[in-house]
């Protein structure tokens, strides 16, 4: 049965294609999924001279890809490949089978993590959260940790192993650092209105 495949733009300008398929993977669908890739990120990545130049790679080299008989290998070559092009480690192929019933129209976040927190000394705060998601136990996790660093005078903020996060997410933690209202990113999407 046909692959389904959907782009989905991911806060802080992350690119990521989950390509979907029934029981059986078809093999005629791939030269389909691997244009349509092409053609949504030449037209949706954020940078557009790096989409064009994936565009045209992918369409170059598409008889490689259909040499390809294992839907996860086709999903991993496709990764390294474009990571390769643009250098972000965050445009990533996923395949998953798909039953016709399961919702296939809305992108899941990764679950909730929960954040940790400790003083390093009388005065330094260490805050560390590995994914910013948009759920309520997220923001009760920050809520936490920041009360136990409350005292801190300074605070080490640990991202070293976070691939981004939600804006929702990232305004609440950025709210304890500022007294009022401040403006802290602007979102632009191609041919879309700016938020």
């Amino acid at each position: 049965m046909a692959f389904l495949r959907k782009l989905c733009a991911i806060p802080l300008l992350v690119a990521c294609l989950a390509l979907q398929a029934n029981a059986a993977y078809a093999k005629e669908w791939q030269e389909e999924v691997v244009k349509a890739a092409a053609k949504d990120l030449k037209k949706e990545y954020v940078f557009k001279d790096i989409g064009a130049e994936i565009y045209a790679y992918l369409n170059d080299n598409i008889t490689k890809y259909l040499a390809i008989d294992d839907p996860e290998l086709l999903a991993q070559r496709l990764t390294e490949d474009l990571q390769a092009i643009s250098n972000d480690k965050h445009l990533v192929f996923h395949f998953k089978h798909q039953s016709a019933d399961q919702e296939t129209n809305s992108f899941k976040p990764p679950p909730p993590d929960k954040a940790e927190s400790r003083m390093l000394d009388d005065k330094v705060g260490y805050f560390k959260l590995t994914v910013l998601t948009p759920f309520p136990e997220t923001e009760a996790s920050i809520v936490e940790a920041m009360a136990n660093i409350a005292d801190s005078e300074a605070i080490i903020i640990d991202m070293r192993d976070s691939p981004g996060g939600h804006p929702r997410a990232n305004m609440f933690l950025w709210s304890y650092f500022y007294g009022q209202p401040t403006h802290l990113m602007t979102m632009k999407r191609r041919g879309r209105k700016e938020r």
